[in-house]
């Protein structure tokens, strides 16, 4: 089985624990949203505006396993997103449970996604958790970022616009993300092949050369004779 069948939108089970809750809704998140890791732990509930989410920090752990946020590095990354229609109940539904939770301690900046014990998830932690879960969908190990990776290639197969996805994933130049994923557009040469006459208006011109050819040759024929 595929890494891209597995981990496809609809086959993602939301599960009945609270475990379960917050293990599928991270990666239905990076499934349809395509953010990095760090993104998406470091995403807070004051980032969440309507079918939007803003990325304007990153969870990150410094050498003495300590959390730190950090802003993204280019201009680029910082960004906002617009969300899938159908994720929006789920992501409503998921506040709705961590605001009962712990309602004492809810409060904007209260991170979208944490640990059991309402914690930032700790990154070494989520990547143990992630090659268990592959392991036991018979899945060969992947990196969490190939969920990003996933996302990329689905949107410009889907012959979204470059520009577009690139700006979606953060990239500082559509060249780069031409670079990773230029594969995965489809080739539209038969596309541009019957558009040319289009372009050029060949329609209305493409009896005119041969009405104008064969007048030439006519007088030719009548002033200097057959051959």
């Amino acid at each position: 089985m595929g890494l891209g069948t597995f981990i496809a939108p609809s086959e993602v089970k939301l599960g009945s624990s609270m475990a379960e809750w917050l293990e599928t809704h991270i990666v239905y998140m990076a499934v349809v949203n395509g953010v990095r890791m760090s993104e998406l732990f470091g995403l807070r509930w004051m980032d969440v505006q309507g079918n939007t989410i803003s990325i304007r920090q990153g969870l990150h752990m410094t050498e003495a396993c300590e959390f730190i946020f950090e802003g993204p590095k280019s201009v680029a990354g910082k960004r906002k997103i617009s969300l899938p229609p159908e994720y929006i109940p789920i992501l409503t539904e998921h506040k709705t449970r961590a605001e009962k939770k712990n309602p004492d301690a809810f409060i904007a900046e209260s991170l979208v996604f944490t640990s059991l014990e309402g914690t930032p998830v700790n990154p070494q932690n989520w990547q143990r958790f992630w090659r268990k879960l592959l392991h036991q969908a018979g899945v060969d190990h992947k990196k969490f970022h190939a969920l990003r990776h996933t996302h990329a290639t689905k949107l410009l197969a889907a012959r979204m616009p470059l520009m577009d996805v690139s700006r979606r994933l953060g990239h500082s130049k559509p060249s780069h993300t031409l670079d990773l994923y230029g594969h995965a557009m489809p080739g539209q040469d038969d596309v541009i092949a019957n558009s040319i006459g289009h372009i050029y208006n060949l329609a209305d011109k493409k009896k005119k050369p041969a009405l104008r050819l064969g007048r030439k040759l006519k007088r030719k024929i009548t002033k200097d004779g057959l051959p």
